[in-house]
């Protein structure tokens, strides 16, 4: 029984409060104050006959802004109260022939408060849909006809693929049921999207990727044809690590203000973490550059050109090289030596230059020809000047009885380090020995021999230029070949090494050793450029990295700077 009666209480209550909210006077209220109809407003408009004028100003730094964003305008007139007044927003595309473009009213504007600014300020929210306008955008970005849609969309911004888009501003005192326009006329107010935004951006850094791989390819840099290690490798063929940085940090922050700018018109704020980041990767590529570079800076002016050298001597002399040694001059430094020979049965005839580079106190002349008399000169050079040359006299033994000289012999192939090699084949031998060294070098001679009529040589040192010859040997009966004469020396410049993304955590002593600083470096560069791009993406806004994240990128950088000048 008692459970009927509290029933029967509770839909008392519920019938009470029925009545009270369908009151003729709470329905006179709602027809009094209907809510605003965006649709149906009417064009033109004007302020109320004898109403003080009022002025809506729209934020110069929100004039640009993607579906879903935020407008800020003010409101300025001695007649506006923004405690006893409702204000509203609506929006449609402007001068857009099309059914459904008609106006969409945004959610009820936000007050803020600003205290660099008199008057009432708002922030306006841009309804997320308005129409076809951006696909009309994506046609100018492809370049369509007007015939294909574009004379239909009305008026764009500056940039001629960004379209403009009407906003009015009403408003009404609180209880009041009329709607009254503020502004006189419509604020333009220009439609960005994200996909418009991420277009732009990747057009963009794509375009400047490729400048730069092209401009790789026409200054000769090693890359394999690969888009990046194009960019990022240096002309003796490795791919860097401190390139890859300072390019990464560079695209990341450009990208993000190209995307950013797309969006809202504005520059993106860079925080103070970002320029720490960019200021360590510019001091670890200058660091890197100035490392390369130690072996080749110019010395101070010396005081005078070197003296003669002394000592000057000949040895290891075969049918078509001889050895020459010297001893360093008594005044004047040397920087480097030159070495020249002539036949001494050509008096007065040009000198050949052997070579410019020597450094050391020796050096073998090769591609002579054998049984010849020649004269050779040894002087130091310096900034000042080249000094005198000393002169010695040697004639080159003669060819040996084996077969040959080896006709045809010359590079077939000059690429990623190899040196790929062919001749013409002589009747009866069955071994050729090939033998090859640095040019400016005086080290013993490299031996690859081959039973056929080609060879490669491999692990070749990158721009350097290479002493080659080959010679030919009958098949012993017993004992040793005995080769014949040899062919004259040429000389052959292999072309840098192919760069490999290994060289990126890879020493480049030649060791092929893991450098774990390089590991270091790149794995906490990698991690916070994708922490940035992401933010960015997400709140159009370049994070403050932590201090944390700084520490270890300078820690890795300066660890990275520092084995670069430490030898191994």
């Amino acid at each position: 029984m008692l459970k009927r009666i509290d029933a029967f209480n509770w839909l008392i209550l519920a019938l009470t409060f029925w009545l009270s909210c369908s009151s003729p006077a709470t329905a006179s209220a709602a027809q009094d104050s209907p809510p605003l109809d965006c649709q149906k407003l009417q064009e033109p408009a004007s302020t109320a006959p004898g109403a003080a004028p009022l002025v809506v100003t729209v934020d110069s730094a929100s004039s640009w802004r993607p579906l879903g964003g935020d407008v800020k305008f003010t409101i300025q007139g001695q007649s506006f109260s923004a405690a006893t007044a409702e204000v509203a927003t609506c929006f449609r595309w402007k001068n857009f022939a099309d059914s459904r473009n008609v106006w969409r009213q945004s959610p009820p504007p936000k007050p803020v408060v600003d205290p660099n600014q008199t008057g009432a300020s708002y922030l306006a929210s841009v309804p997320p849909v308005l129409g076809d306008a951006p696909w009309d955008m994506l046609r100018r970005l492809v370049g369509l006809t007007k015939s294909q849609g574009l004379a239909r969309s009305g008026a764009s911004t500056a940039l001629g693929m960004v379209p403009l888009a009407d906003f009015r501003v009403l408003a009404r005192p609180s209880g009041n049921a009329q709607w009254t326009f503020v502004d006189v006329m419509p604020q333009p107010i220009g439609i960005t999207s994200e996909s418009f935004a991420v277009t732009v951006t990747a057009t963009l850094v794509l375009l400047a990727w490729f400048v730069l791989y092209r401009f790789g390819q026409l200054r000769g840099v090693p890359g394999a044809g690969d888009p990046i290690l194009q960019v990022i490798s240096t002309k003796h063929g490795y791919a860097s690590l401190s390139q890859l940085q300072i390019l990464l940090w560079a695209f990341v922050i450009g990208g993000s203000a190209i995307y950013v700018m797309g969006l809202s018109g504005n520059l993106i704020p860079i925080s103070q973490g970002t320029l720490v980041l960019l200021g360590i990767s510019g001091v670890a590529t200058l660091g890197a550059q100035i490392q390369t570079n130690t072996g080749t800076q110019a010395t101070s002016m010396p005081a005078q050109a070197p003296q003669i050298v002394s000592g000057l001597i000949t040895s290891e002399v075969s049918d078509t090289e001889v050895r020459l040694s010297w001893a360093t001059p008594v005044g004047g430094n040397v920087d480097t030596y030159t070495v020249c020979y002539q036949p001494t049965a050509m008096p007065g005839g040009a000198w050949t230059t052997f070579t410019t580079a020597v450094e050391g106190l020796s050096q073998r002349v090769t591609g002579l020809s054998p049984n010849t008399a020649y004269a050779f000169q040894v002087f130091g050079m310096n900034a000042a000047g080249p000094g005198p040359a000393a002169q010695v006299n040697e004639t080159t033994a003669a060819a040996p009885a084996g077969p040959g000289p080896v006709q045809g012999f010359g590079p077939l192939k000059v690429a990623n380090r190899t040196l790929q090699l062919a001749w013409d084949p002589l009747p009866g031998p069955g071994l050729y020995r090939v033998e090859y060294r640095a040019h400016d070098g005086d080290d013993d001679c490299t031996v690859s021999a081959s039973g056929g009529t080609s060879t490669t040589l491999t692990g070749l040192d990158a721009y350097t230029r290479y002493d080659v010859r080959i010679s030919a040997a009958a098949p012993p009966a017993a004992g040793a070949p005995v080769f014949g004469p040899s062919t004259t020396l040429m000389i052959s410049t292999i072309g840098p090494r192919k760069p490999l993304w290994s060289d990126l955590v890879i020493q480049s002593d030649g060791q092929d050793e893991i450098d774990v600083t390089r590991v270091q470096m790149l794995f906490f560069t990698v991690i916070v450029a994708l922490f940035v791009g992401l933010r960015v993406l997400t709140s159009s806004m370049i994070p403050q990295i932590p201090e944390g994240f700084l520490v270890l990128m300078g820690i890795s950088n300066g660890v990275y700077l520092t084995s670069k000048f430490i030898p191994h």
